[in-house]
């Protein structure tokens, strides 16, 4: 009976090193370290859509705000395609939630004082989640770091990415720049930045009006 488990254990030790765990991978693993040695990434952005129904017109400056970050992105050397079979990956996004509220529900906020958290929830609240998914593309670049599991995978990264902003006298229509620049910024690091956390951040907003 030992020995029959024995094997069994064996076995499962064998088949989680050929066949890693997908899912836990796309989430944690930051492709900076995969993409770093590359001369060049070519990259195709497939689309933004909008599942929430509350963001059709956010697409097209949301895509911009994600052209102009890949371009600009100096430690990654970033070439946009027109044409995914150019492209060695593909990007992404899909919004799933967006909310705007006058008063800020001081989701993220610990240990303030009574004034402090008082004066915090009396300024407006915005908030925009999207899942953004970055796929192997059919080009020839060689992953370098990796490889093995890569060449098995097509989805090479996949997170849900939220971005927060919470500004006194700002509306609703205020709001909607601000959180399409703020996506596309927190997305390049958590999945770019070679100094994001690499235990599964799930897009905490960055700069000083974000809660």
């Amino acid at each position: 009976m030992k020995s029959f488990l024995s094997i069994f254990t064996v076995l499962g030790l064998v088949f989680s090193m050929i066949f890693p765990q997908e899912a836990s991978c796309r989430e944690r693993e930051n492709l900076y370290y995969i993409l770093k040695d590359s001369k060049e990434i070519r990259t195709y952005i497939a689309g933004v859509t909008d599942s929430s129904g509350k963001c059709v017109d956010m697409i097209a400056p949301i895509r911009k705000h994600l052209e102009d970050a890949l371009v600009t992105r100096m430690t990654l050397n970033f070439v946009l395609v027109q044409d995914k079979d150019d492209a060695d990956i593909t990007i992404s996004c899909d919004i799933i939630e967006r909310v705007w509220m006058e008063n800020d529900p001081i989701d993220q906020i610990h240990g303030l004082s009574t004034i402090a958290l008082d004066a915090a929830i009396q300024q407006e609240y915005a908030r925009l989640r999207a899942v953004f998914t970055v796929t192997r593309g059919p080009g020839k670049m060689l992953f370098k770091r990796a490889e093995r599991i890569l060449r098995r995978r097509n989805i090479l990264w996949q997170n849900e990415i939220k971005a927060t902003i919470d500004k006194k006298g700002m509306t609703e229509e205020q709001s909607k720049p601000l959180l399409e620049e703020r996506i596309a910024e927190v997305f390049m690091r958590e999945c770019f930045s070679k100094t994001a956390d690499l235990k599964g951040s799930h897009g905490m907003p960055m700069g000083p009006e974000s809660s």
